[in-house]
């Protein structure tokens, strides 16, 4: 099952932005599954075995391939959902974690059996876990306080300084920084020793983090544009109207990843924009129309690139769209 995405289908390439000619991209829209292709897809993980992991709000589904399959994973019959968070991670060792809004499950993959290891007691307001996967546990982040759990162990890493702080999004450096982001108190930079430092980010309400191979930091806001923290601790700042080489769709950024050519995708309410970060040169893709490839729903909520260069999104009411920028091949 480990080689069942190295698919080799070939694609025809139409022009989809003005790119020059060997940058076009041809977009796919996942399956024919009609509830899929009309799902809002909040959460994509690729596991071990090369199977993708798409949550739901109907239910958590796998894709190995060949078909696509509902998990039925007992307490999930109602699907994951997160206002902001990804909803799917996982350790690439026989364990995925799901965001159900008010619990974080986890799902033995060998043993085929689940159980809670977080849940938000407070379910008069509105779910506010995050959570990601480091190098080698599972971080949580739920208001102002910071978990970790591993090896079936949950414990209490931190409260941040700052009591108003409600996290958004959490991110662990290939160094071993934790990188908190905030919904208006900023960046909270926590070091191995847990020594806390904050970058101001003009009271930016933060929902996504992601660390390039340059070892840069990405920061997606809700209605402030995109951030990038470079490793001297300067921040370049980039916005719908910034007058750039190209520009984003949207100042409303849900998503971050990176290609196997360095470029940097960004997830939009309004589309994907592709940033070449050595030259400044933002592409542009939208909704297919007119015989030309694109996106099934322009608000994307998630991207993942998979172990073979594939970039897949997760888009609002619109299922799963993929495309490999290197190969045009699935």
């Amino acid at each position: 099952m480990r080689h069942l995405f190295l698919l080799l289908i070939g694609f025809s390439v139409l022009p989809v932005s003005s790119l020059p000619a060997a940058d076009h991209i041809q977009f796919y829209h996942l399956g024919k599954d009609a509830e899929l292709a009309q799902s809002t897809i909040n959460g994509l993980y690729q596991d071990e075995y090369g199977a993708l992991w798409i949550g739901t709000r109907n239910g958590v589904k796998k894709y190995d391939g060949m078909r696509i399959e509902l998990m039925k994973i007992p307490g999930l019959s109602g699907g994951v959902s997160s206002a902001y968070h990804p909803s799917v991670c996982g350790d690439r060792n026989g364990h995925v974690f799901f965001n159900t809004d008010y619990r974080v499950v986890e799902y033995d993959l060998r043993q085929d059996s689940h159980r809670t290891i977080f849940a938000q007691r407070d379910v008069s307001r509105p779910p506010a876990i995050s959570f990601c996967y480091g190098a080698e546990n599972l971080w949580i982040g739920l208001k102002d306080s910071l978990f970790s759990y591993s090896g079936g162990r949950l414990a209490l890493h931190m409260v941040l300084s700052e009591p108003s702080a409600e996290i958004s999004s959490i991110c662990e450096s290939s160094t071993g920084t934790l990188y908190v982001a905030t919904t208006g108190q900023g960046l909270f930079c926590i070091d191995r020793q847990k020594r806390e430092s904050r970058h101001d980010v003009s009271d930016s309400e933060i929902i996504t983090l992601f660390e390039d191979s340059r070892r840069h930091l990405w920061l997606g806001t809700l209605k402030d544009g995109l951030y990038r923290l470079l490793p001297d601790g300067g921040m370049e700042h980039y916005t719908q109207h910034d007058g750039r080489s190209g520009r984003l769709l949207s100042n409303y950024i849900r998503s971050v990843a990176e290609d196997n050519a360095g470029h940097i995708w960004i997830g939009t309410m309004l589309g994907v924009n592709r940033l070449n970060p050595s030259t400044g040169e933002m592409a542009s893709y939208g909704l297919a129309e007119k015989g030309q490839s694109g996106l099934s729903n322009l608000s994307v909520w998630v991207i993942l690139k998979d172990r073979m260069g594939t970039m897949w999104f997760g888009t609002y009411y619109g299922g799963v769209n993929y495309c490999n920028p290197e190969t045009n091949l699935f």
